[in-house]
């Protein structure tokens, strides 16, 4: 007979769908709270998974009558002309589907709060009070490092920095331990929203730019795209210093202009003309860094 301990009892396979009922209802209301603690919810989601207990829980979303299919957005959506939904009956395929439907998490996200339940277990536990102080991005990078490598000043640099500081500094500490050929540099999303000719320009640049000489070289730490990348903007540099200067004293100038309208209380008119330009500059003198 399957048994699980729930509260330090042995519950019967019988009582099963029971336990994961009020599991179920605790992880819900956990979710629902607009104070919710990412620890105490990972520490439920955990033990829902580590004693299976999503598999007798029915999934209710909606299902297509014809093919059996759910609605988007799922894995394998009905794909009907005219569908005709109703609740689902059957058990959820998989913890992830279980996770979704109750919190929306995407995957990616619903393991790093697993990670971050971890860092408050074992006899390498952290304070949960300073997991929770990290944030949970910051939690899950720091749940990548060994226990014995998330000393003192890594957790309360993952306590106060930014998440960009704290990858950086993690796989630092990753790349202690590989051979010199094998570390990584950490890389980042950098969005921007551009019209579609452009995308199209960058895409047919990246598609041949990554197998120019001065970007396919052997270092690996970074990926070709990368590499590209710091080469095309490190050429703008060298290629436009002095108009770059020139932009870096005119943004100056027009941030000096808004503060001291602002002091004024009085609307700017927008950017300065040319010799509104040269008098603010001059204005300014050796206030400006060269």
């Amino acid at each position: 007979m399957t048994t699980i301990t729930e509260g330090g009892v042995e519950i019967a396979g019988g009582e099963l769908q029971d336990a994961a009922a009020r599991l179920d209802v605790k992880i819900r209301q956990e979710w629902q709270e607009s104070e919710r603690s990412m620890v105490r919810l990972a520490g439920l989601l955990s033990r829902m998974r580590e004693q299976a207990l999503w598999t007798y829980l029915i999934d209710l979303r909606p299902t297509c009558k014809a093919c059996g299919r759910q609605k988007l957005p799922c894995r394998n959506p009905c794909t009907c002309v005219e569908p005709e939904f109703a609740p689902g009956t059957k058990p959820y395929a998989r913890f992830s589907d279980y996770v979704t439907a109750v919190t929306g998490l995407a995957h990616t996200t619903l393991y790093d709060r697993l990670a971050i339940y971890g860092l408050t277990q074992g006899s390498d536990a952290l304070d949960p009070k300073d997991v929770e102080e990290m944030g949970a991005k910051n939690a899950a990078e720091i749940a990548k490092l060994d226990p014995k490598d998330r000393t003192e000043d890594v957790i309360e640099a993952a306590k106060k920095e930014s998440t960009r500081k704290v990858k950086k500094l993690v796989q630092e500490k990753l790349n202690e331990k590989l051979d010199p050929e094998e570390r990584k540099d950490p890389t980042f999303m950098f969005a921007r929203n551009l019209d579609e000719p452009t995308i199209e320009l960058i895409e047919e640049i990246e598609k041949n730019g990554i197998w120019i000489e001065a970007v396919r070289n052997g270092d690996k730490s970074v990926s070709q795209l990368v590499k590209l990348w710091n080469y095309v903007w490190a050429r703008f540099v060298l290629d436009y210093g002095e108009e770059l200067e020139e932009g870096r004293r005119y943004r100056e100038a027009m941030e000096a202009a808004a503060v001291r309208d602002a002091e004024e209380d009085e609307p700017g008119d927008g950017p300065p003309d040319p010799e509104s330009h040269e008098a603010t500059l001059q204005a300014m003198g050796n206030d400006l860094p060269r």
